[in-house]
C-alpha cells in the first residue's frame, strides 16, 4: 500500500511537469492579446500523461523500458520543473481549497473513493485477459525493446495497445521487486477527482450539462470499473479517457469556444488520439475533436488550426510504427492494410483469423467462429442478448431511452438553440461509437465508454431542465447527490471490511500470480507453456500457450525477433 501511494505521488508529479510543457505549447495558439483557455489540474496531468505514454514509446525504439529510460524521463521532468517554473506556478496557484459545506463533502467523498480505490487496487489481477497476455506484454516492453515479429510467437502480443508502455514504464521492474500493475488505480482516481470538482460546481450554481454529468460518471466508474483496478488492462483507461474527451467537449461549447483554437482543442485530439491507441472500440472518438477542427478550419486563421492536430500526430506516428514491427501491418490485426513485405509479417491468414476469432467471441463467446460469423443479425442477436447480465441490459435500455429523449428534445424548442444543436452533435458522436462497437465487436466491455457517456449526458440534459424549475429546492438536491455518492461508496468499504489485504500488502501491492510452466521445444529455440490453461501471466520469456512449428527466431537472440518464414532464419 506505501508503494502504492508512493508511486501514484511519483508519477502524478512526473506527469504535471510534463503537462506543463503541453500547456506552454498551447499558450502559443490565441493570437497576441487574446484570452488563453485554462486547464484544470487533473487535465494537466492527463496530458502530461499521454506525453509521457508517447516518450516511452519512442524509447521503447531503442532501449527496454526500465531502468534507463526511468532516469530519462525523470531527468526530463527536474529539467522541466526549472525550465517551466512559471506554468508551474500557475497551476499550483489556480487550486484553491474550498471550505464551504459543498466543498468538504467533495472532499469527504474523495476520501472514501481513494479509500475503495486503494484497496482495490492492491489485490491480486482479476482480469482474465491480464493472465492471458497483458502481463506478458508488460514483461517483454520491461525487458526488450520493441521485438520485430513478436505476433508469430502469440497473436494477442501483437494488440498494440499504447497502455502498456506508460504500464512497463512505471512497473518499477528494474527494482528486482516484481512488476507493479497500479497504474489503473491512478487514472481511476485521477479521473474522479475532476468529477468531484464538477459536481462540487453544481452547489455554487454552476447548473450545467457537463457538471451534471460528472456524479453519473462517479457513479458509474464505481459500478463497472471495480475489479479493473488491479489489473493493468486496458477497458478501463479506454472508458474513462473517452469520458473526458465528451465532457471537455462539452465545457468547450458550454463556454462559447466551439470555433475557437486554445488549449482544451489541443486537449482534445491528445486524449482522443491516446484513447484510440489505447483501445482500437474506441476510434469513433477522435469524431469530437474533428468536430471542432472543421468548425475553426472555416475561420482565416485555418493554418492555426492544424496545430491541434499536431498532438495527435505525435500519438499516431509512433504508434503505426510499432504496429509495423510488432505484426508487419499499419494496424493490427487489419490484413487489409498490408502495405510492407517485412520477412517478421505475420501471415494474413493468421491475422484474419485472429479478428474473426475477436469478433465472434464478442458475439457468442464458445462457439466456432465460422458459424457465428455466418449468422444473419436476426439468429445470433437474440441469443446474445439472453447472454448478457441484467447490468448490461439496464445500459443498454438506458441508452435507448436516452436516444429517444434527445431525439423528441430536438424536435422540441430546444434545436432552436444553437448550443443544443452542438451538444446534439455530441450524442450523435456517442451513437456512432456505440454502431461502430455494436457491429465489430459487441462485448460489453469494448462500448463502456460510448455506452456510458451517452447516458450520462442524458441524464444530465434532464436534470438541466430540472432543476432550474425546482428552485429553491435546486441546492438540497445536489446535496442529496453528493450525500448519495458518499453513502454508496460507504457501503463499497464496509463490504470491503477485511483488514487482510491491507496487513498482507502493507507495503507493496501483490503481484502476479505464479504461472505453473513447462519448456517445450519451438522452430529452434526453447519456450514456456502454460501447463494447464492458457494463461502464462507474469512468467519467463518466451511464453506462449500455443504450438506453432512455424516459428523461428530471427537472429540468435530474442530481441532479433520471430518470424513464419523458413528463410527468415537466415537473416
Amino acid at each position: 500500500m506505501l508503494i502504492t501511494l508512493f508511486f501514484w505521488s511519483y508519477a502524478a508529479l512526473l506527469c504535471l511537469l510534463y503537462g506543463c510543457l503541453f500547456v506552454a505549447w498551447t499558450d502559443r495558439f490565441p493570437p497576441a492579446g487574446a484570452e488563453k483557455t485554462s486547464l484544470a489540474l487533473p487535465l494537466v496531468i492527463l496530458a502530461g500523461f499521454s506525453l509521457i505514454s508517447v516518450l516511452a514509446a519512442l524509447l521503447a525504439f531503442v532501449m527496454p523500458l526500465a531502468l534507463v529510460a526511468n532516469l530519462i524521463l525523470a531527468g526530463g521532468g527536474i529539467g522541466l520543473a526549472l525550465a517551466m517554473r512559471k506554468h508551474l506556478a500557475r497551476q499550483i496557484r489556480a487550486v484553491h481549497p474550498d471550505r464551504s459545506a459543498g466543498g468538504i463533502l467533495a472532499g469527504v467523498l474523495f476520501a472514501a473513493i481513494a479509500l475503495v480505490t486503494l484497496t482495490k487496487t492492491i489485490g491480486l489481477p482479476a482480469n482474465y485477459d491480464t493472465g492471458l497476455y497483458h502481463a506478458q506484454t508488460i514483461r517483454w516492453i520491461e525487458t526488450y525493446a520493441v521485438v520485430p515479429g513478436l505476433g508469430n510467437l502469440e497473436t494477442r502480443l501483437a494488440f498494440d495497445s499504447l497502455w502498456f508502455l506508460p504500464e512497463a514504464l512505471f512497473s518499477f521492474s528494474f527494482a528486482g521487486s516484481g512488476s507493479l500493475h497500479v497504474l489503473n488505480g491512478g487514472l481511476f482516481l485521477l479521473v474522479n477527482a475532476w468529477l468531484i470538482a464538477k459536481t462540487a460546481r453544481l452547489l455554487r450554481g454552476d447548473i450545467s450539462l457537463s457538471n451534471l454529468a460528472a456524479p453519473v460518471l462517479i457513479f458509474f466508474s464505481r459500478r463497472l470499473f471495480s475489479l479493473e483496478l488491479s489489473s493493468p488492462g486496458n477497458d478501463l483507461p479506454a472508458a474513462l479517457l473517452t469520458w473526458v474527451v465528451f465532457l471537455v467537449a462539452t465545457e468547450k461549447i458550454e463556454a462559447g469556444r466551439s470555433r475557437e483554437i486554445d488549449a482544451s482543442l489541443a486537449l482534445l485530439w491528445l486524449l482522443a488520439a491516446f484513447t484510440t491507441t489505447i483501445k482500437l472500440s474506441s476510434a469513433p472518438v477522435v469524431l469530437v475533436p474533428l468536430h471542432f477542427s472543421l468548425l475553426s478550419s472555416s475561420r482565416p486563421a485555418w493554418k492555426r488550426s492544424m496545430w491541434p492536430l499536431a498532438g495527435a500526430a505525435f500519438v499516431f506516428i509512433p504508434w503505426l510504427a510499432r504496429n509495423v514491427i510488432l505484426s508487419g501491418y499499419l494496424v493490427y490485426p487489419a490484413a487489409g492494410l498490408d502495405l510492407f513485405n517485412f520477412d517478421w509479417q505475420v501471415p494474413a491468414r493468421y491475422v484474419r483469423q485472429t479478428a474473426a476469432d475477436i469478433a465472434a467471441w464478442a458475439r457468442l463467446p464458445g462457439r466456432p467462429t465460422a458459424e457465428v460469423l455466418a449468422a444473419p443479425l436476426k439468429t445470433w442477436l437474440p441469443v446474445w442478448w439472453n447472454a448478457q447480465t441484467d447490468l448490461t441490459r439496464e445500459l443498454l435500455g438506458g441508452t435507448v431511452a436516452g436516444a429517444g429523449l434527445i431525439g423528441l428534445a430536438a424536435l422540441g424548442r430546444g434545436l432552436r438553440a444553437r448550443r443544443f444543436s452542438q451538444v446534439s452533435m455530441l450524442f450523435i458522436y456517442a451513437w456512432i461509437g456505440l454502431a461502430y462497437w455494436f457491429f465489430s465487436a459487441p462485448d460489453i466491455r469494448f462500448g463502456y465508454g460510448f455506452v456510458t457517456i451517452s447516458i450520462a449526458l442524458c441524464i444530465g440534459a434532464v436534470l438541466g431542465w430540472l432543476l432550474p424549475r425546482l428552485k429553491r429546492l435546486t441546492r438540497p438536491a445536489v446535496l442529496a447527490i453528493l450525500l448519495g455518492l458518499i453513502a454508496y461508496q460507504a457501503v463499497s468499504l464496509y463490504r470491503a471490511r477485511d483488514v487482510s489485504q491491507f496487513t498482507g500488502n502493507w507495503i507493496r501491492p501483490a503481484g502476479y500470480p505464479a504461472a505453473q510452466v513447462e519448456v517445450r521445444r519451438l522452430g529452434g529455440f526453447d519456450v514456456n507453456m502454460p501447463a494447464a490453461g492458457n494463461q502464462c501471466w507474469y512468467a519467463p520469456l518466451p511464453c506462449t500457450p500455443n504450438h506453432n512449428p512455424e516459428v523461428h527466431l530471427r537472429g540468435q537472440s530474442l530481441q532479433a525477433g520471430f518470424c513464419n518464414r523458413d528463410d527468415c532464419r537466415k537473416q
